[in-house]
């Protein structure tokens, strides 16, 4: 997911890397909080650097996303202007609010934090991790969406559901069996 886009790459890693302690302690629950929490704080970023220009860096991808939610309006916020949602291209959050609409997106990141319930320890820092490398990707640009990152993404989540659930099944498969060797022994 980090390669997806150098852009990003850097800032990300250090957040999640950097966050690993208290992000394994935060309730999976809560990740679209984290998700809008890493949005405003890119916006305060943007606030205290000051910088005024889109320039072609991380920097200046947030500033571009900031700067062109001023020409949002009502209709493009409700997705009723999905075609303008190409002039937005290289801010992947206003693309996807124009084209889907906000409370979409709002919706889609409620539901996978509170819809989605991970049972391992890896699968529930992933799923958190996840929402945070979505926030950051989305800023500064739409590859979120190509089906190389995607794609990833849903794959690694299985997997972390399969295997919790292999888990699962393996930890009660003893006690299924110590049950029904208790039935037998009873019914002798």
């Amino acid at each position: 997911l980090l390669i997806s886009d150098s852009r990003y790459a850097f800032a990300c890693a250090i957040v999640l890397i950097a966050g690993n302690a208290v992000l394994r302690r935060i309730p999976q629950q809560l990740g679209f909080v984290l998700f809008f929490g890493v949005i405003l704080a890119a916006g305060a970023i943007v606030l205290i650097s000051g910088v005024s220009a889109g320039r072609d860096d991380f920097l200046g991808r947030l500033y571009y996303t900031f700067n062109s939610m001023n020409r949002l309006d009502l209709p493009m916020l409700l997705g009723f202007k999905f075609d303008f949602a190409v002039k937005f291209m290289d801010s992947g959050l206003l693309y996807f609010v124009v084209s889907q609409s906000l409370p979409v997106v709002v919706l889609l990141t409620v539901l996978y934090s509170v819809g989605i319930v991970a049972t391992g320890p890896e699968a529930k820092l992933y799923k958190t991790c996840t929402l945070i490398a979505v926030a950051l990707s989305l800023l500064i640009s739409n590859s979120l969406f190509s089906i190389k990152v995607a794609a990833l993404m849903w794959y690694c989540l299985g997997a972390f559901a399969s295997a919790s659930s292999r888990n699962k099944t393996a930890q009660s498969a003893p006690v299924n069996a110590e049950i029904n060797l208790a039935g037998l022994q009873h019914s002798k």
